[in-house]
C-alpha cells in the first residue's frame, strides 16, 4: 500500500515537472526564475529513468503499468530529441543586458539584448527579442525582427 501511494506521488510529480517542461520548451513563454526554471529542467533529466525504474519494478498491476510507463518513456523522447547536455544549458534564465526600445502602448513591452551563460561551457549567448513581462518572472518572448520593425510604436532607450 505504500509503495502505491509513493508511485501516485511520484507519477503526478513527474507528470507536472513534464508538462511545464514541454510548455517552456514548446512556447514563446519563459521563466525568468532561475530556481525554478533549473528544478523543472534539472528534475526532467532526473525524474525520468528514475520514475521508469520505480514504475517497472514496484508497480505490480499489469493494465496500469503500461499507462504509468509511457510517460517516462515520452520524457525519454523529448529528452533524446533535444539533447541532455542542450537541455542542462538552457536551463539558465537569459538576463537582460541592455533594453533598447519600449513600447509607447504598453510599458511592458520592450525590445532587449539578452545574455545566457552555458553551465557545459563558459560560453555567453546572445540574443536580441521582444519581450512582453506578463509579471516579473513569466515572460513572452518574440525574435526580434530589424526588417518589419515600426519605429512609431517605440521608443528609443540607450
Amino acid at each position: 500500500m505504500k509503495k502505491r501511494v509513493v508511485s501516485r506521488i511520484f507519477n503526478r510529480a513527474y507528470f507536472v515537472l513534464l508538462f511545464l517542461f514541454l510548455i517552456i520548451v514548446n512556447t514563446p513563454f519563459e521563466i525568468n526564475h532561475s530556481v525554478l526554471k533549473s528544478a523543472i529542467y534539472v528534475g526532467v533529466l532526473i525524474l525520468t529513468p528514475a520514475l521508469l525504474v520505480w514504475d517497472i519494478y514496484f508497480y505490480k498491476p499489469k493494465l496500469n503499468k503500461i499507462y504509468r510507463i509511457l510517460s517516462p518513456i515520452i520524457g525519454f523522447v523529448v529528452i533524446f530529441y533535444l539533447n541532455p547536455m542542450e537541455i542542462l544549458d538552457s536551463s539558465n534564465v537569459w538576463n537582460t543586458e541592455k533594453v533598447l526600445f519600449e513600447s509607447k502602448e504598453d510599458p511592458n513591452v520592450k525590445v532587449e539584448i539578452q545574455k545566457q551563460k552555458m553551465l557545459t561551457s563558459s560560453i555567453l549567448k546572445t540574443r536580441t527579442v521582444e519581450v512582453s513581462y506578463l509579471t516579473d518572472k513569466i515572460l513572452k518572448i518574440k525574435t526580434y525582427n530589424k526588417v518589419n520593425f515600426d519605429k512609431n510604436k517605440w521608443k528609443k532607450i540607450q
